[in-house]
């Protein structure tokens, strides 16, 4: 693929995703977040068209900037939309402790057609074998925490599960990793949030956005 195709493309979709996140994305998030009375919706100024306009940017950008640097631009094409919608469902968990289906819908699309196209580019028995079980490993590990009292709720295993469709083709690790990456960003930042008496031990506290920067993390680490 040549760097102007690339440009043009990552361009196209980097603008689609903008104005489908800071449009219709970020007013269907505000909706969604005013049903929600308990917990009382916090920070929704999150949800705001600039805001989710300019998530959307960042997060299609790097995305697509970092698959390129490392010569792998159809990874990052693939990519954007899925960093897009999950970094959107992120910003509702944020602001209402929810991780929306439909957003979560939304990225397991992308996700999927992404895996099937590494898939089709090297195709064997074996890597079938290791997606789906990637993502089977992930889905249980998590369905697990989440029942041990671990504060993982099943919003949250289900955003793993659609890591588990995204990453688990890149390797059998991948998803796991990401699992532990959102543990080892989410577990200071709680520890501080005590220390400074802005949360309980008790409190709830939500987990997706640092469940989704580990995905992210895991991508980019994977494809490097």
């Amino acid at each position: 693929m040549s760097s102007v195709v690339t440009l043009g493309l990552g361009a196209l979709i980097a603008v689609i995703c903008v104005v489908l996140a800071g449009g219709k994305g970020a007013s269907w998030c505000r909706s969604y977040a005013q049903e929600i009375e308990d917990p009382r919706p916090r920070h929704t100024w999150l949800l705001g068209t600039a805001w989710q306009a300019g998530l959307a940017l960042l997060a299609s950008g790097l995305t697509i900037g970092w698959a390129c640097s490392l010569n792998a631009p159809l990874e990052g094409l693939l990519a954007a939309p899925v960093a897009v919608a999950l970094c959107q469902a992120g910003s509702v968990d944020a602001v209402c402790h929810r991780l929306p289906n439909v957003l979560l819908g939304v990225a397991a699309f992308p996700a999927l057609m992404s895996s099937i196209v590494r898939l089709v580019q090297q195709p064997s028995a074996s890597a079938v074998l290791t997606w789906l079980g990637a993502a089977a490993l992930v889905l249980v590990v998590t369905t697990v925490l989440a029942f041990i009292g671990s504060g993982m709720g099943m919003g949250d295993v289900k955003l793993m599960g659609v890591a588990g469709l995204w990453l688990g083709s890149l390797s059998l690790l991948a998803p796991l990793g990401a699992l532990m990456g959102g543990f080892l960003l989410a577990g200071p930042v709680a520890l501080a949030l005590m220390a400074l008496k802005r949360i309980g031990r008790k409190d709830p506290m939500a987990f997706g956005p640092y469940l989704i920067a580990g995905i992210l993390l895991s991508w980019a680490l994977s494809i490097s």
